[in-house]
């Protein structure tokens, strides 16, 4: 008789996020092409190194290619050792790669993912194998700041003084902006910026503050800063 597979449930499920060089996305598709995940997403972004660097190196602002992906947690030690050794995360500077907890899904998004386990015999397999959650004990933060566009390098270098080995910026839109948020503090400006930073999760604290102190709402950058739980991390 053949064996019932159980459902994916929201919260054994991950968002699996990779940033690298633009060249390199290819090499990225290569590896997540290996599962054939039905919700996976690529944007594009900006590096977060200095100015005067980059005029030193003839370069103007380094394009990012950041993918996201939702998973079944179990995939994800395998994708981050295979994103790890083909795209050598190990070296500084070549990108990084890390997965987020997730509580809740929509139903036609799960059924997709439980297909996924039913119709590839390997993924079964990790999941028999698995068995149980890994690495249940966060050790790393993703610290967020939504900040008025033209402020991510004031913002990276006090974020480097507290310790912060670079970031990414994506350019964005705040939208339904509503006057009243004049009220608490925050200006309905719609050019944004929002700059993505991995810490551990001792430096969180002292990361946020300082970021706070220098671009948080009683500064002119405006900005809106938090952090959420990572669960596994490479290219740190």
């Amino acid at each position: 008789m053949k064996r019932m597979t159980e459902p994916c449930r929201p919260e054994a499920l991950r968002l699996l996020v990779t940033i690298v060089d633009s060249d390199k996305v290819k090499k990225v598709n290569t590896v997540m092409q290996r599962y054939p995940l039905p919700l996976n997403y690529q944007f594009y972004a900006w590096g977060t190194a200095s100015s005067e660097i980059l005029e030193i190196l003839g370069l103007g602002a380094v394009k990012k290619a950041v993918s996201i992906s939702v998973l079944p947690q179990v995939l994800v030690t395998s994708l981050l050792e295979q994103l790890r050794d083909d795209l050598r995360l190990e070296r500084a500077g070549r990108g990084i790669a890390f997965s987020l907890p997730l509580s809740a899904i929509n139903n036609q998004s799960l059924n997709l993912l439980t297909q996924l386990r039913q119709s590839k015999p390997e993924i079964q397999e990790l999941y028999e194998k698995e068995g149980k959650p890994v690495n249940t004990e966060n050790t790393h933060e993703l610290v967020l700041a939504m900040i008025k566009r033209g402020f991510s390098e004031e913002l990276m270098t006090v974020a480097r003084r507290a310790g912060a080995t670079g970031g990414t910026v994506i350019h964005a839109r705040r939208v339904e902006a509503d006057p009243a948020d004049n009220f608490w503090g925050v200006e309905a400006l719609a050019e944004k910026e929002v700059v993505a930073i991995i810490t551990t999760r001792q430096q969180r604290a002292a990361l946020m503050k300082a970021i706070i102190q220098a671009c948080g709402p009683a500064t002119e950058a405006r900005g809106v800063v938090l952090s959420m739980p990572v669960d596994q991390v490479a290219g740190l």
